[in-house]
């Protein structure tokens, strides 16, 4: 949203995670914005002025498949990247994030140093 202090999306229903991932962001200098599903970002996103630098979204929400909200997340913000997040992880979960064009997987547990990097990488490809 800014030059000077990107600002990022969190789209994760899990309280602890949410907790966890906004005093990384914080403490690494970004601002985030958290939700708690799918519905209620999808509704602020389209009415939000300015478009996050990076949205980070958990593939299993109460009410949405990640997959489905990473489509219509591309329908409200084509340019702003999408990194997905699980704890539910196998061997077809690389592939289809991959395929579906999420610009990177991070599985829980996180390791602080890599998630930060992934982040990075994310925001700078773009």
């Amino acid at each position: 949203m800014t030059a000077n202090q990107p600002a990022f999306v969190l789209i994760d229903d899990n309280t602890e995670t949410q907790q966890f991932i906004q005093t990384l962001i914080e403490y690494n200098g970004f601002s985030i914005t958290i939700f708690g599903t799918a519905t209620e970002a999808i509704n602020a996103l389209r009415t939000h002025k300015s478009a996050p630098d990076l949205i980070i979204l958990d593939l299993y929400l109460p009410d949405s498949d990640g997959y489905e909200t990473f489509g219509v997340l591309k329908q409200i913000l084509p340019e702003t990247p999408v990194v997905a997040t699980t704890a539910y992880y196998d061997e077809t979960t690389d592939s289809k994030t991959h395929q579906t064009g999420f610009k990177a997987l991070l599985t829980k547990p996180y390791k602080s140093a890599l998630f930060m990097e992934t982040l990075r990488d994310a925001l700078n490809a773009n």
